[in-house]
């Protein structure tokens, strides 16, 4: 009996290793595919409700779709502006409490000194 040689065991070994991870991937992929075609049917479904405007095909549900993500990002950026008005008049309004307080604490001082 010959021993093996070091290229044979590891051409065995990567054979091994291969067949194992293609199972690994296909058992991945036969476990994401229900999920993946309900994510599809979903799109499709609300594509249609909004009336197809590019048409019944893929190219049309994907133009559909790119604009309905410029429309999410302009109304996150509209959103993010909107705080950002509603912070400077809390931050305003929180000063002119700080200044009239402080306006009031030193009128208290001075008339304590009279």
């Amino acid at each position: 009996m010959s021993e093996e040689q070091p290229i044979q065991t590891l051409s065995r070994a990567l054979s091994l290793w291969t067949s194992n991870v293609a199972q690994v991937v296909n058992q991945t992929v036969k476990a994401v595919m229900p999920i993946l075609e309900s994510i599809r049917d979903a799109l499709w479904e609300a594509y249609r409700q909004a009336g197809m405007p590019y048409g019944d095909s893929q190219e049309g549900l994907l133009h559909w779709m790119e604009d309905m993500g410029k429309i999410r990002n302009h109304e996150a950026e509209i959103e993010r502006i909107r705080q950002h008005h509603q912070n400077l008049i809390d931050f305003r309004r929180i000063g002119e409490e700080v200044r009239a307080r402080r306006k009031d604490e030193e009128e208290q001082g001075d008339e304590s000194h009279d």
